[in-house]
């Protein structure tokens, strides 16, 4: 969540496509916060404070484009091959996966 709203985001996009085209997959997250412009203000350090809400009003708009403009799975599917587009040696099952998601389930 935090390079999503702190980079611009033609070069977020650029980033997403470059690992997206080289068959990398990329785990992205992001807190509930930061789709909430309203949310309480703290005091702090202006560096802190410019962290944590900087493009927060752009977030959830930010989110929306990435969620149409690429594919998205678990990382369960990735291990397990189950997500087509991201690179064809991601498509097979990943070595140990079934037991690494067993364990993890």
């Amino acid at each position: 969540g935090g390079y999503l709203r702190q980079l611009p985001f033609r070069l977020y996009s650029w980033l997403l496509t470059r690992a997206s085209t080289q068959g990398h997959p990329l785990v992205m997250y992001l807190h509930p916060w930061e789709i909430d412009p309203g949310q309480p203000r703290m005091a702090g350090p202006w560096v802190s404070r410019v962290r944590h809400y900087r493009n927060l009003s752009q977030t959830e708009s930010r989110l929306t484009r990435i969620l149409h403009q690429f594919r998205f799975g678990s990382i369960r599917d990735v291990l397990l091959g189950g997500i087509e587009g991201i690179g064809s040696d991601l498509r097979r099952p990943q070595p140990g996966a079934a037991a690494l998601v067993k364990e993890v389930a």
